[in-house]
């Protein structure tokens, strides 16, 4: 008898915890303008900026719903290309001596699909929180869920601000790297929504010594897009 009380607050415990995660996701929703708002999002555009290892280009990035990503930074007058149409990715990096589109690893592909439009609804597979938390992160402490999202490799974790109730970090585990923290910093209201225009990744938690920092500008969205800037044979 004694074994089943405990099974069943054991049950009961795991219950409120996924609850509790899904109330975290829900107050997200609601803090960037709802989840509506998001699911009828076709596109976006922005000016970016980036700062890494002491250098700072500038470019622009689309993102055309649900999961595709062109985005290209100027290098020495020369154009470095990052795209995802979908299904696949590849670059265009001057800098490796080619201007031939070379395709993505695995954790290219992961990355630039995290800045698509499509994960911003965090659509994890069977509506299953893995943990729920409270973690501290460089000084503050953050809700924190881990999430398997639908179509990416890793698990993801989402730390929630719980004032503000947005998303202040993520974080995947890299072979090779080991932890790997996105910061989202400075949220923006466009047309109702908000979208965060500092995004900062750090390994480990070395939150002192910044990998890089991409900056947005002059974000419109719903603008129309020409379906071959997507495509690899219009390069």
């Amino acid at each position: 008898m004694k074994i089943r009380c405990l099974c069943f607050l054991l049950f009961l415990s795991l219950g409120s915890m996924a609850q509790s995660g899904s109330q975290l996701i829900e107050s997200y929703f609601l803090a960037v303008g709802g989840k509506e708002k998001l699911r009828a999002l076709e596109s976006l555009s922005a000016k970016q900026t980036m700062k890494t290892m002491g250098t700072r280009m500038t470019g622009k990035i689309w993102c055309q719903s649900p999961d595709k990503v062109y985005s290209e930074f100027t290098v020495m007058n020369m154009p470095m290309i990052s795209v995802y149409d979908g299904t696949r990715g590849w670059v265009i990096n001057p800098l490796s001596g080619s201007d031939k589109p070379i395709p993505m690893e695995t954790h290219e592909v992961s990355d630039i699909r995290r800045s698509a439009l499509r994960p911003l609804l965090l659509e994890y597979t069977d509506h299953q929180v893995l943990e729920d938390g409270l973690v501290e992160i460089n000084g503050k402490k953050y809700h924190a869920v881990r999430l398997v999202v639908s179509g990416f490799p890793e698990e993801i974790t989402y730390y929630f601000d719980p004032e503000s109730k947005l998303i202040s970090y993520e974080s995947v585990m890299r072979e090779g790297q080991g932890l790997v923290f996105r910061q989202y910093d400075k949220y923006l209201n466009v047309d109702g929504l908000l979208f965060p225009t500092v995004v900062t990744t750090f390994l480990s938690d070395d939150f002192e010594n910044s990998l890089m920092t991409v900056t947005l500008s002059d974000i419109r969205l719903n603008e129309k897009i020409a379906p071959e800037r997507f495509r690899l044979d219009s390069r």
